[in-house]
């Protein structure tokens, strides 16, 4: 790495909120993007205690020399996303150049007119081989928006049942719904309230991308019992002073008893349950020996901080990592199923005869092995760098806020 950032250029504050996010991107933005001439085909949890693990050393001079250097030449968009890079992007120690490596090897003329003025910007993400860690110019930034932020959604928590067993499906987790202004966690509350008394309930969560981090923790909160650890989270960012990068982590709590902490559940996964839905899972198989019905999760046990950049531009940056409470994580792996069934309905019937019994509990752990999503390698440098394989699964995810 090789830095560029001093305390007197770069000293803009990011302050992380909560925020309701799903993903299912494409890579539609990226090829439409470059001129087709010049392209080739191709909240009941709470932080009970935080420790500040170490400061990265690529920046070890950070905090007794100011580098001073001239940034007039940069655009202040692109200015903005290298601090964001520099500050919270994990692998930022192993894969950030200088800002003039980016700045001198754009080549603007393979992009579209409207995208030529932040070539530096997207040639800079491409760059980066997290699959997750982009950038989206001002127009796709605000599609984006109106496409994950969960307008129009009806309600993403369902109640039904059978053979007597409440059945809860929660097909993603959202700040706020037209069922509920909180979002998915006053619709699954509203949805245990109403199951009172059951001794045991199937959730589904199969095919449930994931979406808001808040929502999810506080969602597992409610069937823990206080104290109980949700998740092990470390987060990569800026320290105290925005002049180094450092790593804190971070134990999740159930604050308080949960509403539901007295039943039996069983949980039903796929292929398709991702992200925050894997925090929502890992926090029952490691508290409370949940069993799983179903395939392998998808096996994303990393989340992103979102940024609205000085251009209304949107950057997603991996910074976040998630454990369980026993500091094993099922990143690339998956959480492997008690019973695997693939079949929907027969899987349903098993989760439902487990949840009958009351009696199993889990013995199976994550995967070993890296899932086939997971071996693929994020172009760079290449001719056809920005054609990336899609976002296809739903994230865990925060927004922090620009302020200039």
């Amino acid at each position: 790495m090789k830095s560029e950032i001093s305390s007197k250029n770069f000293c803009r504050k990011f302050r992380p909120v909560s925020f309701a996010f799903w993903c299912l991107f494409s890579a539609s933005f990226f090829s439409s993007c470059l001129d087709s001439s010049n392209s080739t085909n191709g909240t009941g949890v709470e932080a009970s205690s935080s420790s500040a693990e170490s400061s990265s050393s690529w920046n070890s001079n950070a905090e007794t020399t100011d580098i001073d250097i001239d940034t007039s030449s940069y655009s202040r968009e692109f200015e903005a996303n290298y601090e964001l890079l520099y500050g919270y992007y994990y692998k930022a120690d192993d894969e950030l150049d200088s800002m003039a490596y980016y700045e001198k090897n754009a080549d603007p003329d393979r992009y579209k007119v409207q995208f030529r003025d932040v070539a530096d910007v997207l040639f800079m993400y491409a760059s980066m081989s997290d699959l997750f860690t982009h950038y989206y110019p001002y127009a796709y930034a605000k599609e984006l928006w109106s496409n994950v932020s969960g307008d129009g959604v009806d309600a993403s928590v369902f109640l039904d049942s059978l053979s007597g067993i409440p059945v809860i499906r929660v097909t993603e987790f959202l700040a706020s719904t037209n069922a509920s202004d909180q979002g998915t966690s006053r619709e699954f509350q509203d949805a245990l309230e109403k199951t009172a008394g059951a001794r045991s309930t199937v959730l589904d969560l199969r095919d449930n991308p994931g979406g808001n981090v808040d929502k999810c923790e506080s969602m597992a909160g409610m069937l823990l019992s206080k104290g109980d650890t949700v998740v092990v989270e470390k987060r990569t960012e800026f320290d105290a002073y925005y002049e180094i990068q450092k790593d804190t982590t971070i134990y999740e709590t159930a604050k308080d008893d949960g509403i539901g902490r007295r039943r039996y559940y069983v949980l039903l996964l796929d292929t398709g349950s991702a992200s925050c839905t894997e925090i929502f899972a890992s926090s029952l198989t490691a508290n409370l020996k949940t069993p799983v019905v179903g395939m392998t999760s998808f096996g994303k046990g990393i989340g992103q901080y979102y940024f609205f950049t000085p251009d209304s531009g949107l950057a997603t940056i991996t910074n976040l990592r998630f454990f369980d409470k026993n500091g094993q994580s099922y990143h690339t792996y998956g959480i492997v199923p008690d019973f695997e069934i693939p079949d929907s309905l027969e899987a349903l019937n098993k989760a439902v005869e487990l949840a009958e019994e009351r009696t199993y509990k889990r013995t199976a752990g994550y995967g070993t092995v890296a899932l086939p999503y997971w071996q693929q390698v994020k172009a760079k440098k290449a001719p056809a760098s920005h054609l990336i394989q899609p976002f296809e699964r739903g994230g865990a995810y925060r927004l922090v806020p620009w302020e200039k």
